[in-house]
């Protein structure tokens, strides 16, 4: 019995060291050179994608646990649906690596792993994408940021956008000088844009991938200029403009002084019409009011105004030329008093020429008159008559000729009683420069009928005695006349400016009357 015991205890002891001499041998296998850890030198820790667009993706990873052996490729492999195809890394910054996917399809969902080669391929995590829908990229501009100077150009898709802008001229679009914004910038704007002016404008966009993209041209034209009235700050009264022959527009008025302007809404005072030893004497004490100027036959001719207030009878109208428009300019005389022409108050002169004759109307409170002139302007031709062609309600005669009409524009009411004035612009018709003018019923201004074109309203008292119309590069026609100003009335009869709307080949100013502010005109 104690043999038996002996015994089995010999095996027990015999299988345990058996099993002890196993387990060593696999530890120092363990601990031996394993051709799995030898090797796989490099692990990817880290794998995503990116930058994902419509056609484009970037994936990165990092590399971990280098150890000591050597790598022959690494990257990233991508499966269409097709299967695996390696991407080798295009990317590479110490542990970090990625590859930048281009030409892929929109809306198409991707799977992705990264894979290292040092002999043996190992591959990591499978993950999958899906590209944005197939986008178009466009570029507008904002109606509603469009001033006179500046505009806002949007760009769609820009969270998909490595850079965008635009080229943009005023004729053509083309590449250079483009106007650029960074990323996150949604809007573009433009500034220092010139009024009334179209733009082209050629948009591109950079995409994540570096592909630049041009699209389609677009363009837009920026808003008037505004202006507000009065656009002459001082006085002056009954005013008469030319556009000279140096592209300048001139304005004279009563007294009288000249002023200058390139766009009929920023004007400078440059001086007075006659010098001091120059000026008419004809008529002893009195004033220059109300001239008329004009260019005719190479020199700039002025016909003006000369009295005494109350001279009814002694006033009359002279004549006086210039080779300048700013002068000082020579005066020829008068060319007749009132009680020699037989009109009483015989004031406020026009000139007209019409089928290659010179013709001057002019008058008072006492109807409007016109009679022909000599072929240079500077006098009456002999055995010419006088006609009437408005009545006793009416002064400032001005007739514009516009298609088939004749335009008969006077002055009614009181002009210089300040904030009391109740001076009106008003105007009638005829197919023919000696009348009949007729209202819109056909009434006549011989018997005083006639339209309203401008009255006053709370800013502006008095407005009328207007000057010539003068088309700007729109088409758009501008009239000036005097009126006092509410808020200033110690500046006097202060010049304005309103464009006149034809309606019905009728003249007609918006609301009929004075402006406050509104469109400048374009030249």
């Amino acid at each position: 019995m104690e043999l038996f015991d002996n015994n089995l205890t010999y095996n027990k002891m015999r299988h345990f060291r058996k099993s002890i001499f196993l387990l060593s041998v696999i530890i120092l296998l363990s601990c031996g050179d394993d051709p799995v850890s030898k090797n796989h030198s490099a692990q990817v820790e880290t794998l995503e994608v990116e930058q994902i667009s419509d056609i484009t993706a970037v994936c990165k990873g990092k590399i971990t646990d280098k150890g000591t052996g050597t790598i022959s490729q690494y990257g990233i492999e991508l499966d269409d649906g097709t299967g695996y195809e390696k991407h080798p890394r295009t990317i590479s910054s110490g542990d970090h690596f990625g590859v930048e996917f281009v030409g892929l399809i929109p809306d198409k969902t991707y799977r992705y792993r990264a894979y290292v080669d040092d002999g043996t391929v190992q591959y990591g995590e499978e993950k999958s994408f899906t590209t944005l829908s197939a986008f178009v990229y466009t570029a507008t501009v904002d109606p509603e940021s469009i001033t006179s100077n500046s505009a806002v150009v949007s760009f769609s898709g820009i969270n998909k956008l490595k850079e965008w802008g635009f080229h943009y001229s005023e004729t053509e679009a083309t590449v250079s000088d483009p106007v650029k914004k960074e990323f996150l910038k949604g809007d573009v704007s433009l500034a220092n844009l010139k009024p009334n002016t179209t733009y082209y404008i050629l948009p591109y966009v950079i995409d994540k991938s570096g592909k630049t993209t041009y699209l389609e041209i677009t363009h837009f034209k920026t808003a008037k200029g505004i202006y507000s009235n009065p656009v002459v700050l001082s006085d002056a009264p009954d005013p008469t403009i030319i556009r000279a022959q140096d592209g300048n527009f001139y304005l004279y008025s009563t007294g009288v002084g000249i002023h200058r302007s390139a766009d009929l809404v920023k004007w400078i005072r440059v001086g007075e019409a006659f010098t001091e030893v120059g000026k008419p004497k004809w008529e002893p004490g009195g004033g220059l009011w109300a001239p008329d100027i004009n260019y005719i036959d190479g020199q700039y001719v002025m016909y003006y105004s000369m009295s005494v207030w109350g001279g009814t009878q002694t006033c009359g109208i002279g004549v006086a030329t210039s080779d300048k428009p700013e002068g000082p300019f020579t005066d020829r005389g008068k060319l007749f008093r009132s009680n020699e022409i037989g009109v009483e108050n015989s004031i406020d002169p026009f000139y007209i020429e019409d089928n290659g004759k010179k013709y001057l109307f002019w008058g008072s409170w006492f109807g409007i008159h016109g009679t022909e002139l000599t072929d240079d302007g500077l006098a009456l031709k002999e055995g010419a008559e006088k006609q009437k062609i408005g009545g006793t309600a009416y002064e400032a005669s001005y007739i514009h000729k516009r298609g088939k009409y004749y335009y008969l524009f006077t002055s009614m009411g009181s002009c210089c009683e300040e904030l009391k004035s109740t001076y009106t612009t008003v105007v009638g018709r005829s197919e023919n420069l000696w009348g009949p003018y007729v209202n819109k019923s056909g009434g006549r201004m011989l018997d005083n009928k006639h339209e309203i074109v401008i009255q006053g309203n709370a800013f502006f008292k008095g407005p009328g005695h207007n000057s010539e119309i003068i088309t700007d590069k729109d088409g758009d026609d501008w009239i000036f006349y005097h009126a006092w100003e509410v808020a200033n009335p110690s500046r006097g009869r202060q010049a304005l400016m309103d464009k006149i709307i034809w309606e019905n080949d009728w003249p007609v100013i918006k609301n009929k009357t004075p402006s406050s502010t509104s469109e400048a005109p374009v030249f």
